[in-house]
C-alpha cells in the first residue's frame, strides 16, 4: 500500500497544543486535488499545507486547503511546512522562494547557531506580497459588520481605540487628533482581508459572531477574512491582540493568521500608527516607538542596520508581535518587522516558531 507522510505542526508557538495547528502533505505531486481537497476536510484543521517537489534549487511549491475550499495563500501553514523541512535538513541555506497560487513568498530560515543545523532552528520569517489596500467600508457598512459581529449597539464598543472623545459615533470613526481616520479596511494579499479596528481587549472577546448573518456580509463585500485588533495586547511587549473569523472559508475562529497579520502591519503604516523608521507617529498611544509596557518591555522595538541576523538588518526594521488565539485558549505570538527602504513601499515580514505535534502516514 503506498502511504505519504503526513504531520500536524502548531505554528507561532513554541510550546505543543498552542498556536494555530496546520496539517503538512508530503509527496503531493501524486495526488488529486479532489484527494487533496478530501483529506484536508478528514484532517479537518484550518488549512493542510500540500508539499510538492521543487522546480529548482532553493524553490518549493504549496497548495493550501480548509477542510471545504482551496485558498491561495496560507501564513501559518506556509510556516508549519518550512519548519519540517528545515527539522529534516531538507531545506539548503537560509533563504527559500516559496510558490504559491497567490505568487512568489521569501522566506528567511534563522537559526540560533553558528551553523545552519536543524537542532539551532529559531524562528522563520515569510516575507508577504505587499498587501493592497482596496477601500475602507462605509459607514453603513461599519453598522452592518458590528452587527454581524455580535457586539452590543452602545456608543463604546467599536470605537479606534478609545480616543475619539465625543466625536466618535460608537462603531469606527475618525479619531479627533489622530494622524487620520481609523476605519475599517479591505486589502489584497492574495486573498481579501477585511481589517477592523475595536476599542479595546474588553471589546475584542466581546465579539460573539452571528455567524450565517457575518457569511453573508463577508460574500456581499467580497473578504475571505475578518480581522478584528486592539492596541496594544495584554501580554507583555505585544504591540497589539487580534482575532480571526473567516465563515466563508469555513473558518470560524483561528488561533494565528500569518496573511491578516501582515495586513494589520499595512492598516498600521497606512494609519500612522508607525512612522518612518526611528521616529514614532505623530500622537502618543501605548504601542509607539520607545513606550513600554508595565514591565518595562517594549511595545515596537527599532533594528538598525548592521544589528540583527545575517542580512535580515541590512535596512532599519521596526519589530513588534501580534498576539492572537487568547480566546481558543491557544495563545499564538507572530512576529512582525517592517523593513524600511528608500526605493518604495516598506517590506513586511511575519513569522515565528512552530512546534511539530503528530507524524503519520496517509495511507492510499
Amino acid at each position: 500500500m503506498d502511504f505519504l507522510h503526513l504531520y500536524t505542526v502548531d505554528a507561532f508557538t513554541s510550546r505543543p497544543f498552542g498556536g494555530n495547528p496546520a496539517g503538512i502533505v508530503k509527496g503531493a505531486e501524486v495526488l488529486t486535488s479532489r484527494e487533496m481537497q478530501l483529506l484536508a476536510g478528514e484532517i479537518n484543521l484550518s488549512e493542510t499545507a500540500y508539499v510538492f517537489p521543487p522546480r529548482k534549487e532553493g524553490h518549493l511549491a504549496l497548495r493550501f486547503f480548509t477542510p471545504t475550499t482551496e485558498v491561495d495563500i496560507c501564513g501559518h501553514a506556509t510556516l508549519a511546512a518550512l519548519w519540517v523541512l528545515a527539522l529534516e535538513g531538507s531545506l539548503v541555506g537560509p533563504h527559500v522562494q516559496v510558490e504559491t497560487r497567490a505568487g512568489l513568498l521569501e522566506a528567511q530560515i534563522q537559526y540560533g547557531g553558528a551553523k545552519p543545523q536543524p537542532r539551532h532552528l529559531r524562528r522563520i520569517l515569510l516575507g508577504f506580497p505587499p498587501p493592497v489596500r482596496l477601500r475602507s467600508l462605509r459607514k453603513e457598512e461599519e453598522e452592518e459588520l458590528e452587527r454581524a459581529l455580535g457586539l452590543r449597539p452602545a456608543k463604546d464598543d467599536l470605537d479606534p481605540f478609545g480616543i475619539g472623545g465625543d466625536e466618535a459615533q460608537g462603531n469606527i470613526g475618525v479619531a479627533a487628533g489622530a494622524p487620520g481616520p481609523a476605519p475599517c479596511a479591505v486589502y489584497d494579499i492574495g486573498l481579501n482581508v477585511l481589517v477592523v479596528p475595536v476599542r479595546d481587549q474588553a471589546s475584542l472577546y466581546d465579539i460573539r459572531p452571528r455567524f450565517e448573518e457575518l457569511d453573508r456580509l463577508s460574500r456581499r463585500l467580497a473578504v475571505s477574512v475578518i480581522y478584528a485588533f486592539a492596541l496594544p495586547g495584554s501580554r507583555p511587549s505585544a504591540a497589539a491582540e487580534a482575532r480571526m473569523f473567516a465563515p466563508r472559508l469555513g473558518i470560524r475562529e483561528e488561533a494565528a493568521t500569518g496573511t491578516a497579520a501582515a495586513c494589520l502591519a499595512r492598516y498600521l503604516l497606512d494609519q500612522g500608527f508607525l512612522g518612518p523608521a526611528g521616529s514614532p507617529a505623530a500622537f502618543p498611544l501605548p504601542h509607539l516607538l520607545g513606550d513600554t509596557d508595565a514591565n518595562g518591555v517594549p511595545h515596537l522595538r527599532l533594528i538598525r542596520p548592521g544589528e540583527g541576523e545575517e542580512e535580515a538588518a541590512q535596512r532599519p526594521r521596526l519589530s513588534f508581535s501580534i498576539q492572537q488565539g487568547e480566546g481558543l485558549r491557544r495563545p499564538s505570538t507572530i512576529e512582525v518587522e517592517v523593513e524600511f527602504s528608500d526605493e518604495g513601499d516598506p517590506r513586511i515580514w511575519v513569522g515565528g516558531a512552530c512546534r511539530p505535534v503528530i507524524q503519520g502516514r496517509y495511507l492510499r
